[in-house]
């Protein structure tokens, strides 16, 4: 699938919606949908592709200042920020108990929009009187991709809230394991 025939799909998407009556509010469901549907049908490297193609462009458009693109990544913030509220919600976790993490394509490579979020999410918690911890970004010493850190802490034998490391047998095991150079396959994308 080229890039064109993803953001045609994407077009084809919204104006499936649309027929439907669905307004501002169902865009989520319909970009859940339509991404779901790209990772399911043409692979997660397509999906990955489409929507680089969106978000580099607004990136550069919020960091030069454009004011429609800082509405919208403003908005995108305040959506996570939501997302934060609810996710420390539903696993009865307090906010300030461990350590706020920014991973991922966007987040990783656009850090004025990780910036933005952890100042968000900030303000909103320390207007409850909850003081956060302070972000973990990729580029911050001794951090790995987030599926490494899921592997140790699996390794480890851990079990809900009681996150456990492996023993340092294990630890040195896995660090021979990986070759002289190829280290940085351990980072992010």
């Amino acid at each position: 699938m080229t890039l064109k025939d993803g953001v045609s799909k994407w077009n084809d998407k919204l104006l499936e919606f649309a027929a439907l009556g669905l307004g501002e509010r169902e865009l989520r469901t319909a970009i859940f949908s339509f991404a779901h549907g790209l990772a399911r049908d043409e692979g997660i490297w397509t999906l990955r592709c489409v929507v680089r193609s969106l978000t580099t462009p607004l990136m550069r458009a919020f960091v030069a200042g454009d004011d429609n693109a800082k509405g919208i990544v403003s908005r995108a913030a305040d959506d996570l920020v939501e997302q934060h509220k609810c996710a420390c919600s539903l696993g009865q976790i307090e906010p300030h108990c461990g350590p706020l993490v920014f991973y991922g394509g966007v987040m990783t490579h656009n850090r004025p929009f990780c910036d933005l979020v952890y100042e968000k999410i900030k303000e909103k918690w320390e207007l409850q009187g909850v003081r956060l911890p302070d972000a973990l970004v990729p580029e911050m010493p001794g951090t790995l991709r987030p599926a490494c850190g899921a592997l140790l802490f699996a390794l480890g034998g851990s079990e809900r809230l009681e996150l456990r490391l492996p023993s340092r047998e294990i630890f040195d095991y896995l660090l021979r394991q990986v070759v002289d150079g190829s280290r940085e396959e351990l980072r992010n994308d």
